[in-house]
């Protein structure tokens, strides 16, 4: 399937920022706005950051993305409040 069109919108680099209403995610050609509602859970492995928003979709973060520990940490703590919220 991925060697159907060009999938400029699916594949590459993103920049995910988080506010009290939203994750927004911005891509070359596309931005993504998931609102908390449709937030189901977030999902760790030593690698990577799964933020589900169903069973088949979710934003990939890489852990590499963050600076240090304490960033990722920081930026899944801000996750769960407006999960909670």
């Amino acid at each position: 399937m991925l060697d159907e069109g060009n999938n400029v919108g699916l594949l590459g680099n993103r920049t995910i920022e988080i506010t009290e209403t939203a994750i927004i995610s911005e891509g070359q050609a596309e931005e993504r706005k998931t609102k908390w509602e449709a937030v189901e859970r977030i999902y760790e492995t030593q690698d990577y950051l799964y933020v589900y928003i169903g069973s088949l979709q979710a934003h990939i973060i890489p852990t590499r993305a963050f600076e240090n520990k304490l960033k990722r940490d920081e930026f899944i703590q801000a996750i769960k409040k407006y999960m909670i919220s």
